[in-house]
């Protein structure tokens, strides 16, 4: 019962010390800075402790080495989205220095297709309520087969050189199925003319 008690007091004494209402404070930045027609990677690194990590999504893609690093997979995500929108849509979740909620974001590609991306975001600051490390977890075929289907044309109807080169191999064996066909017939035709010739010399 005493540990329960010490370790809820040493949770409110965490979020005291941090400050909720200036972390969401920094959320509402971060959903400013995390939107724009395109993104402002600039302010978007600014965000981050210098050695602040994204992993985005988690599992697949992480990103450390500082701000330089930062902006650079900024920058090629934007490189697909001329405009993004991006809100904190679920409840807040703040418990000393870290905080999770639910996000989504509302992108629009260079071939002007809308998607709509929900994951779950959490970060963790540090004393100078900086981003030490920020996890968005997505479901990544889910996005991919979304991105795709925003493309023209969509990128699973494109046909792949291998097919190409069979479809023509087809079309060529046919053609000379054709032509067999053809000349046995041309060469029946030609019998039957030489029987008749020969049935009209006998009578």
């Amino acid at each position: 019962m005493r540990w329960s008690i010490l370790c809820v007091a040493l949770l409110f004494c965490v979020t005291l010390c941090f400050g909720a209402e200036d972390i969401k404070t920094v959320l509402k930045k971060w959903e400013q800075n995390f939107s724009g027609f395109p993104m402002n990677c600039r302010r978007v690194v600014d965000m981050f402790a210098t050695d602040g990590v994204a992993e985005v999504p988690v599992g697949k893609t992480i990103i450390s080495g500082g701000h330089r690093k930062l902006f650079q997979h900024c920058e090629q995500l934007s490189e697909h989205f001329t405009h993004i929108e991006t809100f904190i849509s679920g409840p807040t979740y703040i418990v000393g220095s870290h905080v999770s909620f639910e996000r989504t974001s509302l992108l629009v590609t260079k071939t002007n297709c809308r998607m709509v991306s929900k994951g779950i975001t959490t970060l963790q600051f540090d004393k100078e309520m900086k981003i030490r490390v920020m996890k968005d977890y997505i479901n990544t075929e889910e996005f991919e087969t979304a991105y795709a289907s925003c493309q023209f044309p969509t990128l699973s109807d494109e046909p792949k050189k291998d097919d190409v080169k069979k479809d023509e191999v087809k079309k060529d064996e046919v053609k000379k199925e054709v032509k067999k066909d053809k000349v046995k017939k041309d060469e029946v035709k030609k019998d039957e003319v030489k029987k008749e010739v020969k049935k009209d010399e006998v009578k």
